[in-house]
């Protein structure tokens, strides 16, 4: 099949991409029948800066692009087309993957000639989302009861780093760490397995991203 990217056309847009609350689908806005081109890439990336390269992967690609899947065509990039029956069958389109922005670009396919529209970069109703992996991390100190008569409660020494491990998906080794000082150690997923992780220290761990799209609640 044969792609070529052209400029806007205020009649073939697709706009306005969100992903839907306390939901695993994202939508936009197509005029009635449009076909959709979604490109996703890594977070904070945005596709249009570089949709000639895009084009020339689509053109090379040899699988089905009609598949109801994403697929990939340059590393770290994959694409899917959906048509406007089933964006409305499927009320959008499921996310994929987190930590990852997604665009969205007018399309039309006619036999084996598929045009691309550059997109609408309008600040209120933008054609990009970027999609977050969010993630729930406690550190807490770990106490010890001392005395008989007369009890206080006093550190061990240890902090506990607990997981929420309902809320990692696809975790990847590295995709958060903890420091201590200047020292950062990357967290595993062996650790996020065990659901909490004892560290010897007397300084409250620091836990934070260890890379673009992950955020802790």
């Amino acid at each position: 099949m044969n792609f070529t990217y052209k400029p806007k056309n205020p009649s073939k847009y697709a706009v306005n991409l969100r992903a839907l609350k306390n939901s695993t689908t994202m939508d936009w806005d197509i005029p009635s029948g449009q076909t959709t081109l979604i490109i996703q890439c890594p977070f904070g990336e945005r596709p249009n800066e570089y949709m000639e390269k895009i084009c020339l992967a689509l053109n090379d690609y040899l699988g089905d692009i009609t598949s109801d899947c994403f697929f990939e065509i340059m590393p770290d990039v994959k694409a899917r087309f959906i048509t406007a029956a089933e964006k409305g069958r499927q009320h959008g389109c499921l996310i994929e993957a987190r930590s990852r922005t997604y665009m969205v670009f007018a399309a039309d396919i006619s036999g084996d000639d598929c045009v691309i529209y550059e997109s609408q970069m309008q600040a209120m109703t933008p054609p990009y989302v970027d999609i977050s992996t969010e993630v729930t991390v406690t550190v807490e100190q770990q106490t010890k009861s001392k005395g008989f008569i007369s009890k206080s409660i006093v550190p061990t020494g240890y902090y506990i780093i607990r997981f929420d491990k309902s809320t990692f998906i696809n975790y990847t080794d590295g995709d958060l760490v903890y420091k201590i000082g200047s020292l950062s150690i990357p967290i595993t997923s062996q650790m996020i397995s065990l659901g909490a992780i004892y560290i010897k220290t007397t300084v409250k761990p620091e836990v934070k991203p260890g890379k673009k799209g992950i955020r802790l609640l």
